[in-house]
């Protein structure tokens, strides 16, 4: 759009130079913030999209993690309720024993 304006207004001739070359300058400014703000764009979009799956791996990790840790505190309350019955049956044994001497 820059450049056909800058043809457009180079065909004129009814408009004074330095005026002309003010203009054309300030559309080959314009332009060139463009390009920056379009280039600014899609680096932001890549960085986003980095940070994107670098959460998703952190969060993956976190949730790998905490299976882990469930999963061994389940086995820790396993092995407790499971020593918990030895402990019983050995005391209705111990109780047993005792009153059949």
């Amino acid at each position: 759009m820059a450049l056909e304006s800058k043809t457009e207004l180079e065909k004129l001739t009814n408009i004074n130079k330095t005026v002309k070359e003010a203009v054309v300058s300030k559309l080959s400014a314009i332009r060139e913030l463009a390009l920056r703000i379009e280039e600014s764009r899609s680096r932001n979009a890549a960085e986003l999209k980095r940070e994107k799956a670098t959460r998703a791996q952190d969060i993956s990790a976190l949730e790998r993690q905490q299976r882990q840790n469930t999963e061994l505190q389940l086995n820790k309350c396993l092995d407790l309720a499971s020593k918990m019955d030895d402990i019983k049956k050995r005391g209705s044994v111990n109780a047993k024993r005792s009153r059949l001497l």
